[in-house]
């Protein structure tokens, strides 16, 4: 193959020359690559050998390093590997922060709902008014002859907890509206006032009844009248001294009327002890929402 390679050069040498002016042809011989000093040859082979050691060294170190130190290490050497690691470690940074954020942000909102849980919880358990829920049999050891709720359609938070949990506790209950449960509360009036052959019933409370609570009590009143039974009216007999001397007349029988959330327990309890020291008999209590 190289002689016929020569033979062919000779035999186009005068295009050659024409073109590119005098020359020589030199054929280089298979030896001409490789190295006449055997000193220069062994120092490249220990420098090989050298920066494979110091490479596998480095990537050891870099397995050893801590979160803080590689971070610190991809810093310092970004710019030696070009933008493209660059730009690589600044998006694993941002990527990073972003989790960190969100997962502060998830841990956060956790421990806001649980401290605001308790919160309420707390409130709750320390409210010492009376509830819509609660039983006067358990209490005060008197029936409850009717519980009327609000008119209005939007609740307090307390309020839809107290009537979330009446509805579970009396599962078998149906809700009633307001005009229904005024009827059914004067009919319980008037059942029991019969048993006990009273003609004359006095509502009392506590304190001064809202205006919504004073309309469900003059219902009730209007009620009892159409059907001959005398219902007088004895708001806040404990604060008020003319409402206390109403009691002192010919009276026998009383219903407490009380709006949830407006009278604490321990005034309930002191009107009891007065209508007993009274000699006046408690048929029953009409809690109001």
């Amino acid at each position: 193959m190289s002689k016929a390679v020569q033979a062919y050069i000779v035999s186009i040498r005068g295009s050659i020359a024409d073109t590119f002016g005098a020359h020589d042809v030199t054929v280089l011989k298979d030896t001409i690559a490789s190295s006449r000093s055997t000193s220069v040859m062994q120092e490249q082979i220990d420098m090989k050998y050298k920066i494979g050691s110091l490479r596998s060294e480095t990537a050891a170190m870099i397995d050893e390093f801590s979160e803080m130190q590689l971070q610190f290490y991809r810093l310092r050497t970004a710019g030696d590997n070009g933008d493209t690691n660059a730009a690589s470690t600044e998006n694993d940074s941002k990527t990073e922060t972003s989790h960190v954020y969100l997962r502060s942000a998830v841990w956060g909102c956790i421990f806001a709902v649980i401290i605001y849980v308790f919160v309420l919880f707390f409130l709750y358990i320390m409210d010492n008014r009376l509830r819509y829920t609660d039983d006067c049999t358990v209490l005060y050891q008197i029936p409850t002859l009717g519980r009327i709720p609000a008119v209005q359609k939007q609740y307090s938070f307390f309020n839809s907890v107290d009537r979330g949990l009446y509805k579970h506790r009396d599962k078998e209950r149906d809700m009633v509206s307001g005009k229904k449960a005024v009827s059914l509360a004067a009919a319980a009036v008037q059942m029991v006032s019969q048993k006990k052959g009273f003609h004359q019933i006095y509502g009392v409370s506590c304190g001064l009844l809202p205006e919504t609570a004073a309309k469900a009590e003059q219902e009730i009143q209007r009620i009892l009248d159409a059907d001959q039974v005398e219902f007088l009216r004895a708001d806040n007999v404990i604060y008020d001294s003319d409402a206390m001397h109403l009691l002192n007349g010919n009276i026998h029988g009383a219903v407490l009327l009380e709006k949830a959330g407006s009278v604490q327990y321990k005034e309930i309890r002191r009107v009891l002890d007065l209508l007993r020291r009274l000699e006046i008999e408690v048929l029953g209590m009409i809690i109001i929402e």
